[in-house]
């Protein structure tokens, strides 16, 4: 059994140095993370009789601050701040970001107040105020004391009411709706919501826009104009904007709809919006029943009679179309309808709805 054992294990006198400086190699890293280990520690009994120590001369501040005031105690007769307090009364609400900064706040927990706050978040007592992510605790202890709640008319409160106008919220643009109150925050959340499709067709419907508070809501509610009838609206002189009024109509199909205006140079069918990538029949008749397309610049082309020069003027149809057009015409018969030229394979599938409503037939003589 040892013999087997032996032979097992058996290693040359160069395997034997290995193993050897191996296990050098080994206790050398155990002493050094020893040593390291070691040295932690006292670094870290340092640092925690620092944290008393700061924490007992804290309690010590605390102690004298009560002693000199009375009671903590929301009363300003019985406030009692240092000398060397710079704190004034002032509305969380209404404070800017230079104030609190020189109050002792940190420049970035000044600024998430002031985003808070435009975000439609309204501080109605202090401890609200420790919602805010990275709030001194201590400043917050001596700085409630000072923050009054009450609603003061003031300078800016007054510029607003000397500001306001009627507008319609559909065509609300930025420079309006700052002079108006709304912050930059709240007028982007406006806009996303009448870009997702939906139409404010009452004033009570802002109050389903996110981030618009009750406050705001009340003081541009009796300037809200809204068009009685919006709709029809006209296909060929409506901007991006306007056609988000449109239901079924999101960012994406304006955006189209006003580039295949450009194509087309107008419209003159509402069919013709089935050229749109991902538009269906079902989409464009819906589209189609809140929009007009005036009269006035509706040109059409007889198929029977219109000349190769004329035919070629038409959106997405080719000279060499229209030479097959009128070959087809003067050699073999007559058009009977429009949809004959769509059997001839002259252009594009996707290209159907563009050039068929430009297109008639002469009744026969």
């Amino acid at each position: 059994m040892w013999k087997a054992f032996t032979q097992f294990f058996y290693m040359s006198p160069r395997d034997r140095r290995g193993v050897a400086l191996l296990l050098l190699l080994i206790g050398v890293l155990i002493c050094l993370r020893w040593w390291q280990f070691r040295l932690d520690w006292q670094k870290g009994e340092a640092w925690r009789t620092e944290l008393l120590a700061s924490l007992r001369d804290s309690v010590n501040g605390f102690s004298e601050l009560k002693n000199e005031s009375g009671s903590f105690n929301r009363n300003t007769e019985s406030r009692a701040p240092s000398k060397t307090s710079d704190f004034q009364d002032f509305n969380p609400n209404t404070i800017d970001q230079a104030s609190l900064v020189s109050w002792g706040l940190s420049e970035e927990v000044a600024r998430r107040w002031t985003v808070y706050r435009e975000k439609g978040a309204v501080f109605r007592r202090p401890e609200d105020v420790l919602k805010l992510y990275g709030i001194d605790s201590l400043w917050w202890v001596e700085a409630k004391f000072y923050m009054n709640f009450s609603e003061k008319p003031n300078a800016e409160n007054i510029r607003f009411q000397d500001s306001m106008f009627a507008f319609d919220p559909h065509r609300l643009d930025s420079a309006d709706a700052r002079s108006l109150g709304f912050s930059s925050w709240q007028y982007v959340q406006l806009r996303k919501y009448l870009e997702s499709g939906r139409v404010i067709e009452r004033s009570e419907d802002l109050l389903q826009v996110y981030g618009l508070d009750p406050a705001l809501y009340l003081r541009i509610s009796p300037y809200v104009r809204l068009d009685d009838s919006p709709f029809p609206i006209d296909l060929n002189l409506a901007d991006s904007l306007e056609l988000l009024r449109i239901q079924q109509v999101g960012p994406f199909y304006a955006s189209q709809i006003v580039a295949l205006r450009k194509l087309v140079g107008y419209f003159v069918d509402c069919r013709q919006l089935m050229a749109i990538r991902g538009m269906d029949s079902l989409r464009c008749s819906a589209i189609c029943s809140q929009v007009k397309i005036n009269d006035y610049q509706r040109i059409r082309y007889d198929i029977n009679r219109a000349s190769v020069a004329e035919l070629s003027e038409i959106p997405f149809l080719s000279t060499a179309a229209a030479r097959e057009i009128v070959s087809f015409r003067e050699n073999f018969r007559a058009f009977i309808s429009v949809d004959e030229v769509v059997q001839l394979s002259l252009f594009p599938r996707k290209h159907t709805y563009l050039v068929l409503p430009y297109l008639i037939v002469s009744e026969n003589e």
